[in-house]
C-alpha cells in the first residue's frame, strides 16, 4: 500500500522536464541566499533558503496551472507575503499549541453533544496569533517612522523579512519561466543580481559565482536538450535516449573548461568606457546607498568587550564585584546604546533596566544557577515561552539596541524579553523560568526585542496576594542557613504588615537607609555577605542592597531573585537614544506577585525607586 502509494505521488509529482532540471533550478536560486547566510550580513539567513526553494516549487506549480502570467503573479505575491511573514517573522502560532486546541476541540464537540459548554476551541491560537501579529506590527511601525524622520532603527527581523520577500519572488519567477516559457537565461537573471550585489557589496564570496555560473550553464544544457527531446517527439522523430548522456556530459565538460579559464584568463577592460559607465550609474547608484541606510543604518560587525569580566554566576562571589574601587574608566567606557518605542523620563516616559540574566540560588556568600538549564535554540522572531505572549498586567515595549562594550553574548534586554530578532538562545532553571537569553553563533552589533514591561499599579500589586505557583515556591524561596540576627531584623521590619506588597514596601525603604559606596573589601571568610551588610558594613554597592532585599523577601515568604545588567543611562535628546556606560553596571532584586509576574524593586541608595505605573 505504502510503495504504491509512494509510486503514485512519485509519477504525479514528477515535473515533465524530469528532477534534473527541477534540482539544478533549486540549486541556482539557492545560491544566492546561501552567500549572503556565509557573508553573514544579518543573522538567521540561512532561514531564506527554505524560502527560495518553496517560490520555485510554487512557480512550477503556477506553471502547471491554467493561470495565465499576471494572476500567476498576483498569487505568487500574496502567498509569498504570507509565507514569509509566517516562516520568518514566526507569526504563526506554535504547532505545539494547534495540535492541543485540535484535540481539545474533539473533547469539546463530544461534550456539546452531552450539553456541556466549555470554552470555545482555539481561542488561545487565536490570542497568541493576535500578539505576534501585534509585536510585528510594532516593530513595522516603528521602522517605517524611523524611515520617515530620515533614519530607522535597525532591525534585523524586518531585514529578513524585506529579504525574504526578495527571494520569493526570485524563486518563483525562476519557477515560472523555467517550466512555462522554457527560458533559462531569463529565468535565472534575477537570481543572479541578487547573488552579485551581495558579492560585490561584501567584497567576498566569488567562490558562490563561480557554482552559480555552473548551474546556470548545466541548466541552459538540460533544458535545450529538453526542448529538442519535446520537438523530436512531435515531429516523430526517431532517436535514442543514450543520447541524453552524451549531451550531458559534454554540456558539463564545457562548463567545467569556462570555468577552470575564469580565474586565469585575464580581464580587458576599457578604462575609458568603465569611468562613462560609472559617471552614469553613479548618481542614482549614491541615492539608492543612501535609502539603503536610511532604512537599515547599520548590518553586522561583531561586538567586543576590552573587560575581561562577566555576569557572575560565582557562588562565593558577588555578580558586579568588578566594580569595587570605581575605576573612573568606567564611566567612559559605553557598553549599550538603546532606542525605546516610548519617551524618555523627561517626557513622560519611565525608566527602565537593561536586564542580561537573573539568579536563584543564594550561596551565603554569591548568587549563582544550577549547572543543568534548559537550553532551547530559537530562530529570530520566535518567542521562548508561549505564555509571555499575553502575560497579565504587561505591556509591550520596542527597544533597539547596539552592543558596544558590554561583555559576553549575553542579549541585553527591557523586562521579559518576547523574542528578539536574531537566532538566540534561551537559558531556563525550570518551565516558564528565563535565566537569560544568549546570541546564538556570531555576536550581533545591533539587535531589536519586543519585550513584557510590568503595567500595574501599587493597589493592583496590594490585591495580588500569596497564591504562588509550586515551582515558583520550590526554586525561589529556598535559602541557606541565615544567621539568625537577619531573621530578627527582618521581622521587626515587617511587624504589623500582611500584604506581600507592602512588606516589600517596607524592606526596600529599610535598606536604602545605608550609604552607597564602591570604597569597600570582600566580607570576611565564613561571613555570609547580607549579614555583614546589614550589621557590620551599613554600606555597600548594589550587589549588597538587591541580595539583602532578595534574602528578606524570601524570609517572609515572597518569591524573589536577583536581576543583573545595567541601569537606564543618558538620555541623548540629538541622538533620540540611551547610552549606557559600564559605570551603569547595577543588580536589583524582582519579587514575584501573582498573576502579574516578576516585578523590580530598587533598594540601593544611589537609585531611585521604581514607578508604578498601572
Amino acid at each position: 500500500m505504502w510503495l504504491r502509494l509512494f509510486v503514485f505521488l512519485y509519477r504525479r509529482g514528477r515535473p515533465r522536464e524530469g528532477w534534473l532540471i527541477l534540482g539544478l533550478v533549486l540549486w541556482a536560486v539557492t545560491i544566492a541566499p546561501s552567500a549572503a547566510r556565509d557573508i553573514g550580513w544579518v543573522p538567521g539567513l540561512g532561514r531564506l533558503i527554505p524560502v527560495a526553494m518553496a517560490a520555485t516549487l510554487l512557480g512550477l506549480a503556477l506553471a502547471r496551472s491554467p493561470f495565465g502570467g499576471r494572476l500567476s503573479a498576483l498569487l505568487s505575491a500574496i502567498l509569498g507575503a504570507e509565507f514569509v511573514v509566517a516562516f520568518i517573522a514566526r507569526v504563526v502560532p506554535p504547532w505545539g499549541l494547534l495540535l492541543r486546541e485540535a484535540g481539545y476541540a474533539f473533547r469539546w464537540l463530544s461534550a456539546l453533544a452531552q450539553g456541556e459548554i466549555g470554552r470555545v476551541p482555539f481561542l488561545p491560537v487565536a490570542e497568541a496569533w493576535w500578539a505576534r501579529a501585534w509585536d510585528f506590527g510594532i516593530r513595522f511601525s516603528v521602522w517605517i517612522e524611523g524611515v520617515r524622520r530620515g533614519g530607522a532603527q535597525q532591525d534585523n527581523l524586518l531585514f529578513l523579512v524585506f529579504s525574504g520577500w526578495l527571494v520569493w519572488g526570485v524563486g518563483a519567477w525562476a519557477g515560472w519561466w523555467v517550466f512555462r516559457r522554457r527560458q533559462a537565461l531569463v529565468a535565472m537573471l534575477p537570481a543572479g543580481v541578487l547573488l552579485a550585489v551581495n558579492v560585490f557589496f561584501a567584497g567576498t564570496g566569488e567562490g558562490w559565482a563561480i557554482a552559480f555560473v555552473a548551474a546556470l550553464l548545466m541548466l541552459l544544457v538540460g533544458l535545450h536538450y529538453r526542448v529538442l527531446e519535446e520537438r523530436w517527439a512531435q515531429q516523430s522523430v526517431d532517436y535514442s535516449e543514450e543520447i541524453r548522456v552524451g549531451v550531458y556530459a559534454a554540456g558539463l565538460a564545457i562548463s567545467v573548461i569556462i570555468l577552470v579559464l575564469m580565474p586565469v584568463v585575464p580581464t580587458v577592460t576599457s578604462r575609458r568606457l568603465a569611468d562613462a559607465f560609472w559617471e552614469l550609474v553613479s548618481s542614482p547608484w549614491r541615492e539608492v546607498e543612501r535609502s539603503a541606510e536610511r532604512m537599515f543604518p547599520e548590518l553586522e560587525r561583531p561586538a567586543a568587550s576590552p573587560l575581561r569580566v562577566g555576569l557572575g554566576g560565582s557562588p562565593d562571589r558577588m555578580p558586579r564585584v568588578h566594580l569595587l574601587g570605581g575605576s573612573p574608566e568606567l564611566s567612559r567606557r559605553q557598553a549599550l546604546r538603546v532606542r525605546l518605542s516610548e519617551p524618555p523620563p523627561q517626557y513622560g516616559g519611565q525608566k527602565f533596566y537593561y536586564r542580561a540574566i537573573t539568579y536563584a540560588e543564594y550561596s551565603g556568600r554569591g548568587w549563582s544557577n544550577p549547572p543543568d538549564l534548559e537550553q532551547r535554540m530559537l530562530p529570530p522572531g520566535e518567542p521562548w515561552d508561549v505564555s509571555v505572549e499575553a502575560p497579565v498586567g504587561r505591556r509591550r515595549i520596542f527597544q533597539s539596541v547596539e552592543l558596544l562594550q558590554a561583555p559576553g553574548s549575553v542579549l541585553y534586554t527591557v523586562g521579559e524579553p518576547i523574542a528578539p530578532d536574531v537566532p538566540y538562545r534561551a537559558r531556563l532553571r525550570a518551565p516558564g523560568a528565563l535565566v537569560s537569553i544568549l546570541a546564538e553563533g556570531r555576536r550581533p552589533r545591533r539587535y531589536s526585542v519586543i519585550s513584557a514591561v510590568p503595567a500595574v499599579s501599587e493597589a493592583q500589586l496590594r490585591a495580588a496576594g500569596r497564591d504562588y505557583p509550586p515551582a515558583i515556591r520550590e526554586i525561589y524561596l529556598a535559602l541557606p542557613e541565615i544567621p539568625p540576627r537577619v531573621i530578627t531584623k527582618t521581622m521587626e521590619i515587617v511587624a504589623g504588615i500582611d500584604n506581600p506588597y507592602d512588606q516589600a514596601v517596607a524592606i526596600e525603604r529599610f535598606l536604602r537607609q545605608f550609604e552607597y559606596t564602591l570604597d569597600l573589601d570582600e566580607p570576611p571568610p565564613g561571613r555570609d555577605a547580607v549579614d555583614y551588610f546589614l550589621f557590620d558594613l551599613q554600606k555597600g554597592y548594589c550587589d549588597y542592597y538587591a541580595s539583602a532585599m532578595v534574602v528578606m523577601a524570601r524570609l517572609v515568604g515572597i518569591p524573589a531573585r536577583l536581576a543583573v545588567g545595567y541601569a537606564s543611562g543618558f538620555y541623548d535628546e540629538l541622538a533620540g537614544e540611551f547610552t549606557v556606560t559600564e559605570a551603569e553596571a547595577h543588580s536589583w532584586p524582582e519579587l514575584y506577585f501573582p498573576p502579574y509576574g516578576w516585578i523590580p524593586f530598587e533598594p540601593t541608595a544611589a537609585r531611585s525607586t521604581v514607578e508604578r505605573v498601572g
